[in-house]
């Protein structure tokens, strides 16, 4: 009895951090918001010091909900294999392009409310390699305040990334 009502408290503790991290992204007086991550393929991406076509991609929909005016402000994503271990990181997005013509990244100003895609490429090392990915953790922020977000995992606060205590930090001023 003992063991189960530790397994139902250690869950509710999982589930619960899963909702405060993520909780920021829906407040409303909360700058940064990561809308949706997801599989993506661009026709054409810089990856590995080079430009490759057909690039498969995590595609991350940010936006901003006020004018950050000069606020220097990162998209960082971090991939990690079955074992919740770090096996690719990206500082920002990668350039890309549809057309070949128009290339593009992440602005230097982010228009409030204006939904931004990004992309981070996933590389035939974490794809094919023994470093294969199984998740991805998108953060979104600047140095005093971030918003994260897990693609196919469970809650953030269950992998290590050098952000985590400040989405954590966040999380916890808002309740």
């Amino acid at each position: 009895m003992r063991q189960l009502l530790l397994i139902l408290m250690f869950s509710a503790l999982l589930c619960s951090g899963s909702a405060v991290a993520k909780k920021n992204a829906k407040d409303s007086d909360f700058p940064y918001i990561i809308k949706k991550i997801k599989k993506s393929t661009k026709k054409r991406a810089y990856v590995d010091n080079g430009w490759k076509g057909d690039v498969k991609c995590i595609r991350a929909d940010i936006k901003a909900k006020e004018d950050l005016g000069d606020t220097e402000f990162y998209v960082k994503a971090y991939f990690y294999d079955k074992n919740k271990k770090l096996v690719e990181e990206y500082s920002g997005p990668a350039k890309v392009s549809d057309d070949w013509k128009n290339y593009r990244s992440i602005p230097d100003y982010l228009h409030p409310n204006k939904i931004y895609d990004v992309y981070f490429p996933i590389t035939d090392k974490i794809e094919k390699g023994k470093y294969k990915w199984k998740s991805v953790v998108v953060v979104f922020g600047d140095s005093n305040r971030a918003v994260a977000d897990v693609y196919k995992g469970d809650s953030v606060l269950n992998y290590d990334f050098p952000e985590k205590e400040l989405v954590k930090k966040n999380a916890t001023e808002k309740n």
